[in-house]
């Protein structure tokens, strides 16, 4: 069986490297001819800030990218049964990532200051898992949004209704 799980691993991450590889090459290709065509090559490659925007860019893609491809592999090779799409919060991050991209290239500069979200985001996210991490598992709900005492009461009922039906059978 490991060796199945390990094909699912595998085969997830080649479905994750068909999608995004391409996808992120033509978006960062058609940035770079935006900022070319407006800027001029050598005012687009000769500003360090210029050169760290699109290094934090292409950074922050990468990052994206092996996390979303991480994940997918995890997912692929679990046993559970949850239809969550593969990526989690990287996909979060790198909307965020691309949504400033795209306006502060072909809208405001302005925009590019969207980034600041980040590091807020994930301070709040570092705080809420070390502060409430023992607490999200007692009120953790199901996709219904019911309790999941209530939803075993309801399994317990049926299960219990199903036992009496078998027993009159006889």
């Amino acid at each position: 069986m490991a060796n199945a799980s390990a094909k699912k691993a595998q085969a997830a991450k080649n479905s994750t490297f068909s999608f995004y590889v391409p996808f992120l090459l033509i978006w960062n290709f058609v940035y770079l001819l935006k900022q070319i065509h407006f800027y001029g090559f050598s005012e687009s490659f000769s500003s360090l800030s210029r050169l760290g925007l699109y290094g934090l860019f292409w950074g922050l893609e990468y990052f994206c990218y092996n996390g979303i491809s991480n994940d997918a592999q995890i997912a692929a090779s679990s046993t559970s049964t949850s239809k969550d799409l593969a990526g989690g919060v990287y996909l979060d991050i790198l909307g965020i990532v691309l949504t400033s991209q795209f306006l502060g290239g072909f809208w405001k500069e302005g925009c590019y200051w969207i980034l600041v979200i980040l590091p807020i985001w994930g301070l709040y996210r570092l705080i809420k898992w070390y502060f409430f991490s023992g607490e999200e598992e007692e009120s953790s709900t199901t996709s219904g949004g019911k309790k999941k005492t209530e939803v075993d009461e309801r399994t317990k009922e049926k299960r219990e209704k199903r036992a009496e039906r078998r027993r009159q059978k006889w």
